[in-house]
């Protein structure tokens, strides 16, 4: 299934939240993928973030590097780049579930499953 990156980022706490949940095997199993899905591809959504910091930011003593709010220029542009990032559209590569999947006796809050729609086809 194709997500884009910001669906990804506003999904983990949802799927911090659900991943406690007690569910039979197979859609432990299907959300255990889901999760290790999703954290490959923060892990280059992180990498690719801090390439940004460091192409239009500057080097703070002992904090790393920041990117200036002061440079209006070179902000501008970083949010301009990292918004096409968090636009950008992956492949997930997991099935989609319907939501009946989890079970019925498991009870889900409307705001978790709200950032979670993109998993389920009903």
């Amino acid at each position: 299934m194709n997500v884009t990156l910001l669906q990804l980022t506003r999904a983990v706490p949802a799927l911090q939240t659900i991943s406690r949940l007690k569910l039979r095997p197979n859609p432990s199993f299907w959300l255990a993928r889901v999760i290790q899905a999703v954290q490959g591809q923060l892990r280059t959504l992180e990498y690719r973030r801090i390439e940004l910091v460091k192409e239009y930011g500057v080097e703070q003593t002992d904090q790393g590097w920041k990117v200036d709010p002061e440079d209006i220029e070179k902000s501008a542009q970083f949010d301009k780049e990292l918004q096409e990032l968090l636009d950008t559209e992956v492949e997930l590569d997991v099935p989609q579930r319907p939501v009946s999947y989890l079970g019925e006796m498991v009870e889900i809050e409307p705001a978790v499953l709200g950032e979670l729609l993109f998993l389920f086809t009903e």
